[in-house]
């Protein structure tokens, strides 16, 4: 996805926000495994990468939101039922007892990725959907390399055909479509969105 703001899209939420320290000891999970929700308490993410999912009347996964190190994630954010709080990596955490406020920053952050995912999943055309959804990727998890923004989660065709409402196949399809068209480099050992690419979606925004 792509922010809907003007900001560089370097800069636009891609700091993990500041949450006040806690002493409680870290859990490490494995990819695949989910994070227990008891109550109100909240996980604080210290290293790898989530995925909320809920599902339809189906039993087919639908991913509301995506977090990674710095990120808070608990029913009181969440507020849908039924949900999972999935990993997609390893993931390092540390449960907390619920906060009598929540940071304006934590909500803030919530409303700003609800909107950029719901604007991606809004485009009518599927390739524009998944090029914008792992450009939304690269700027919010991705670090910085001399080609462009490396992605560090590795996120299955499949995830990313659940986050678009697509299929797996389609997915692998345009993927190698996106390589031969030099817009990315993308495989099982690195995901790499070229500069040139940010820049021409970031402008095609700002353009509409």
């Amino acid at each position: 996805m792509l922010q809907i703001s003007q900001k560089p899209l370097s800069q636009t939420l891609s700091q993990p926000i500041a949450h006040p320290s806690f002493s409680a000891p870290k859990v490490t999970f494995k990819r695949r495994e989910t994070l227990p929700i008891k109550g109100r308490a909240l996980w604080k993410i210290h290293a790898g990468f989530v995925r909320i999912i809920t599902w339809d009347e189906e039993g087919y996964v639908i991913p509301v939101s995506f977090w990674g190190p710095g990120s808070l994630v608990g029913t009181e954010l969440i507020l849908m039922h039924p949900y999972e709080i999935q990993c997609i990596t390893s993931v390092s955490a540390e449960q907390m007892s619920s906060l009598s406020q929540l940071p304006a920053n934590v909500m803030v952050e919530q409303t700003h990725q609800a909107l950029a995912l719901l604007r991606i999943l809004h485009c009518r055309h599927i390739d524009c959907r998944l090029l914008q959804f792992i450009g939304w990727l690269a700027n919010r998890f991705g670090h910085p390399v001399p080609e462009g923004r490396l992605i560090p989660m590795k996120i299955t065709h499949q995830e990313l055909a659940d986050a678009i409402g697509t299929t797996r196949v389609t997915i692998t399809r345009f993927l190698k479509q996106f390589e031969i068209d030099g817009l990315m480099q993308w495989s099982a050992k690195s995901r790499v969105v070229y500069t040139s690419t940010l820049h021409r979606m970031q402008a095609s925004i700002l353009l509409r």
